[in-house]
């Protein structure tokens, strides 16, 4: 993968992003059926890397965890802390869920740049972050990024 990790290209064009969305798609849904099941637990930018043809790979399994098949579910924190679902935050159990969290805040940090620390970082719940959306996003979904 010889163009590394997806976080210094910043926001992504709506075709490549659409491109990285439905590779993570494959990667997360193989990792999720492979064995007995695994949860990732740390889907970033950072963790995902690119070649010159336009492929990615999602890596870093290091805090991966095999989940139990009767319940499918873990305990125990891991990943990093700007990316963990809150209920893996807290300390609580989860599912395969906390994958699907990642997803979504690596999605949105590839859509708008790598401002999400600044994002979640220091805001009282009244303040108002205005996002530039790349362009050749649908309306419809520059909206919700933007409003998120």
């Amino acid at each position: 993968m010889d163009r590394g990790d997806l976080r210094p290209f910043g926001a992504l064009p709506y075709p490549v992003h659409l491109q990285v969305a439905l590779s993570l798609i494959r990667a997360i849904r193989h990792v999720w059926n492979s064995g007995p099941g695994y949860i990732h637990r740390d889907i970033k930018p950072e963790n995902i890397l690119c070649n010159s043809n336009g492929y990615v790979k999602l890596c870093d399994f290091g805090t991966a965890k095999r989940i139990d098949n009767t319940y499918r579910i873990a305990h125990s924190a891991a990943g990093t802390e700007l990316f963990q679902a809150p209920e893996q935050r807290l300390g609580h159990d989860y599912s395969e869920k906390v994958d699907v969290w990642c997803f979504g805040l690596t999605l949105w940090e590839l859509a708008v740049g790598p401002i999400l620390e600044d994002y979640l970082s220091g805001l009282s719940p009244h303040d108002e972050i205005r996002v530039e959306i790349g362009e050749g996003y649908p309306t419809s979904l520059s909206i919700l990024i933007a409003n998120w």
